[in-house]
């Protein structure tokens, strides 16, 4: 948890209060940090690898910014409180799946923000089969990028 702490205090202090933008900007900014993301990893059918380190984690900072950014948008919630409702929400799941996320760490929470990005992209298009909600699958966006940026230490 002392990790996850680290990590959250430095997006603390990126963000902005006045940051508010459409939906729109949101995918597209999604879509270039995806792409990224995806230029930084050397990918065949029987291996993934991290071909430039500092350029993912460049790219999960302004994911876990962006999706903190979209989370606070439409509401009235203070991302200070998006912020402690995520911890929870990590410190609850992490109780309920111990730290899977160690397994495979920073490859497997790689594919799982990649799994996130589609899912969201798919829910815009409304392409989707099962019921979740866009800011479900944000939060859970959002958790995956402060825990991977735990491996940037």
């Amino acid at each position: 948890m002392e990790e996850y702490e680290k990590v959250i205090d430095k997006i603390k202090k990126k963000f902005n209060s006045d940051i508010n933008f459409s939906n729109n900007y949101f995918i597209e900014q999604l879509k270039i940090i995806q792409k990224n993301i995806l230029q930084s990893l050397d990918i065949n059918v029987t291996s993934i690898l991290i071909i430039n380190k500092e350029d993912i984690f460049i790219n999960l900072d302004k994911l876990a910014t962006l999706t903190l950014n979209y989370l606070a948008t439409p509401t009235d919630i203070s991302k200070i409180e998006i912020i402690n409702n995520n911890k929870e929400l990590f410190q609850r799941k992490n109780n309920d799946y111990g730290s899977s996320y160690k397994d495979f760490t920073l490859l497997g929470l790689i594919v799982r923000i990649n799994d996130k990005i589609n899912r969201f992209l798919n829910i815009q298009n409304k392409n989707t089969m099962v019921d979740e909600d866009k800011y479900e699958t944000i939060n859970d966006l959002y958790n995956y990028c402060i825990i991977s940026l735990i491996y940037s230490y």
